[in-house]
């Protein structure tokens, strides 16, 4: 019904089949395909197996089809009809994008790491003047900066599928632009568009710097103005190519529609929140070898990483770390502690980091998108990757104790660390659960005494909220001060859910397998606000507020004399109950046979005399 396209407009395909009627139609199917420039420059027209997505007739003698919402994937759009042994029986003129392959899109935010700059990056074809138009009126983008840019090719991953090029496994990925915008105020809104400075520009965004370091707008109580944050894990709900990534139908959709509507509520009303960034605790696009993919994720999550720095950390979907090692041991160092317990370790599916460390920039005071951290008003944020080594002595762990050392509580009262796979979690799933228990035995003591207030994470599709917990135990002062980390697990962006129950624990003070996010507030030094929202209730489920002064004692003993560890006691106790079981199965039959025996004998005895 059109042949001009805008980004995601949605296509209908009429059909009918004429008289005489096939007896055999149920498998036919509309294909389509995503035809490049080059392509096009060449005459080439795609393999009738080439196709990016189809979309099935149902068996159905004539209807009309819906294709799309249709992403700007830098190609034209072809459709096809085609029978069940790949016959094309009808085809579609190219269908163009009316801004062509030149139009910016994916724009995300990111900080530097200085006060006074933000990071856009986009993505689109190849352009000669790459540029970010920025300045305090819409109307009137005064300032310029230029912007490098950089791609990747199959050959840059490890292996397979990520390096197969095929339409639906690695294509193009077109150029990934890099600005940064500097000599900015945090207490001045900004404005800009991004794209080629003689050519297709994006629309109109607006961000606002975080507040300075030391400064949230705080109240002398717990009530008024607020610094906040989203946080989520595991987002991205993989689909078709053709089909609608951002439906609100309950997962990933529907967390970025209602966090749409938070950022629009606190823009009609900015004396409620004030929001400074989104964190994402890995597992990002779960492409796994699909680009297509990634041009998905980078429009699911636009709306709000436009508008908000969008800060991540890496999961075990976005970085395989086994899938390197062979290839580039440097690049990709060795995981002893997850080899010897046997971590899957391919679980990017052959892209091993490379595209989350070429579409995101994060703070250069680490190892990249790796481990990193930052400053935002009264809090510190330090990211880890729970893909690399974490023991004690390890490049991460050196990394972690010097950043959390170097920390002015004065400043930022509040310390948060993010991590994909959690220390604590009681989802019952055995191989994740003892992997938990390895990541307490060398980082919880240096999390507890350096004071770090709250522990985000993701891996787990669902939510789950501690006490404040250190050695397995509930620690807080008889006026609900916190006197440890809490732990609060939100994998539960999109991605399918959880189907296990939990475990019993002491230290668990809510759980839900369901969709959500959470919302963080930060009110003043010594109160925060936690909310988890329900993508089914689509509004608050369960909610807690955090006090603590910070100042708890260190050096604290994780199992005190005396002490036995919930999972210890766990393990004895099923270690005694099959150590019962394979007494009774060995140790009954003998006695039964040795009375048996008994038996005969004294029959054969009596019979004697």
């Amino acid at each position: 019904n059109k042949l001009k396209l805008n980004n995601l407009d949605v296509v209908e395909v009429a059909f009918e089949y004429a008289a005489p009627q096939p007896s055999f139609f149920g498998r036919d199917r509309v294909g389509a395909y995503c035809v490049s420039a080059a392509d096009e420059r060449a005459n080439r027209t795609p393999n009738v197996l080439e196709f990016m997505d189809t979309i099935h007739t149902r068996g159905e003698a004539s209807g009309v089809l819906r294709v799309g919402p249709l992403v700007n994937m830098r190609c034209s759009w072809l459709l096809r009809f085609i029978t069940g042994d790949d016959q094309v029986l009808a085809e579609s003129p190219l269908l163009r994008f009316t801004h062509g392959h030149t139009q910016p899109l994916q724009v995300h935010l990111a900080l530097t790491g200085r006060a006074d700059e933000m990071r856009v990056k986009w993505v689109s074809a190849d352009v000669p003047q790459p540029v970010v138009l920025f300045g305090l009126q819409r109307s009137n983008l005064t300032r310029q900066q230029s912007a490098t840019q950089s791609s990747y090719q199959a050959s840059d991953m490890c292996n397979g599928p990520a390096t197969t090029q095929f339409p639906r496994n690695f294509r193009d990925p077109g150029q990934i632009f890099d600005a940064v915008m500097t000599q900015l105020s945090p207490d001045k809104k900004y404005f800009y568009r991004v794209g080629d400075a003689n050519g297709e520009l994006s629309d109109v965004f607006e961000f606002q710097l975080p507040p300075a370091v030391g400064q949230a707008e705080p109240k002398t109580d717990a009530m008024g103005p607020s610094m906040s944050f989203f946080v989520y894990g595991d987002l991205n709900a993989p689909r078709g190519a053709t089909e609608d990534i951002a439906e609100d139908n309950g997962n990933c959709g529907t967390t970025m529609q209602l966090i749409r509507e938070d950022m629009e509520r606190t823009t009609a009303d900015p004396s409620k929140h004030r929001y400074v960034a989104v964190m994402h605790v890995g597992d990002l696009a779960y492409a796994m070898g699909s680009t297509f993919i990634w041009d998905q994720f980078g429009q699911l999550i636009e709306y709000a990483a436009a508008r908000l720095p969008y800060m991540i950390s890496m999961g075990n979907h976005d970085y395989g770390y086994l899938e390197g090692v062979k290839k580039d041991p440097e690049k990709w160092p060795a995981h002893p502690t997850f080899e010897q317990d046997g971590t899957h370790g391919h679980d990017s599916y052959g892209e091993c980091g490379v595209p989350s460390e070429k579409r995101f920039h994060m703070p250069e005071n680490g190892n990249g998108v790796y481990w990193y951290s930052f400053d935002t008003g009264l809090a510190h944020h330090t990211v880890l990757s729970s893909e690399h080594e974490f023991a004690r002595g390890s490049r991460m762990h050196d990394w972690l104790v010097a950043d959390l050392k170097a920390v002015d509580r004065a400043k930022t009262p509040w310390l948060f660390v993010y991590i994909h796979r959690p220390l604590y979690c009681s989802v019952a799933y055995s191989g994740d659960y003892y992997r938990s228990l390895m990541f307490r035995d060398e980082l919880e003591q240096e999390l507890a005494d350096y004071h770090v207030d709250v522990v985000f994470s993701g891996h787990y599709h669902s939510y789950e909220r501690t006490c404040p917990v250190f050695g397995d135990r509930c620690i807080e002062s008889p006026n609900n001060k916190a006197l440890a980390p809490v732990h609060l697990m939100v994998g539960s962006g999109g991605y399918k859910v959880d189907d296990a129950g939990f475990y019993r624990s002491r230290w668990r003070e809510q759980g839900f397998l369901e969709h959500g996010y959470g919302r963080v507030h930060i009110y003043n030094a010594s109160h925060l606000h936690f909310e988890f929202v329900s993508n089914i209730q689509r509004g608050v489920k369960d909610d807690v507020w955090i006090i603590s002064t910070h100042n708890w004692p260190s050096n604290r003993e994780r199992y005190p004399p005396g002490y036995i560890a919930t999972q210890d006691l766990v393990g004895f106790l099923a270690a005694a109950v099959l150590a019962l079981l394979a007494a009774n199965v060995v140790c009954i039959p003998a006695i039964r046979r040795a009375r048996s025996t008994d038996t005969v004998a004294s029959a054969f005895t009596r019979l004697s005399r």
